[in-house]
């Protein structure tokens, strides 16, 4: 490879990567205290920004088609699916709380509640 030729991108960020792990390797301190929460401050705003995201685009899509009647099963499919995912997502959360609850109270015996 000649001198003045720039690396690629991948090539900078796989050296950062190597960098950063070996001089943070003895500085755990370090990277729990000042490293961590902006990691984890990051990652609350991604979720915050994604979530909505979704919402909306999923229904700029339902509400952008003009006639439901015309474009027939497509605008059906798609109102249901939109008005059964949150409630699938509901009955998985009931059931898993009841397991947990029948657990807890019995430790010894293992059941689930469908």
């Amino acid at each position: 490879m000649r001198l003045n030729q720039k690396s690629s991108l991948t090539v900078q960020i796989v050296i950062a990567l190597l960098l950063a792990v070996v001089l943070l390797r003895h500085h755990a301190v370090l990277v729990d205290t000042y490293i961590k929460p902006v990691g984890v401050i990051f990652l609350n705003l991604l979720k915050f920004i994604v979530a909505p995201l979704v919402l909306f685009s999923i229904m700029a899509g339902i509400l952008s088609m003009n006639d439901v009647k015309k474009d027939g099963r497509t605008g059906l499919r798609a109102l249901l699916y939109f008005m059964a995912t949150p409630n699938f997502k509901l009955e998985v959360q009931h059931m898993v709380k009841k397991n947990a609850e029948i657990n807890r109270h019995n430790p010894g015996k293992m059941e689930c509640f469908l």
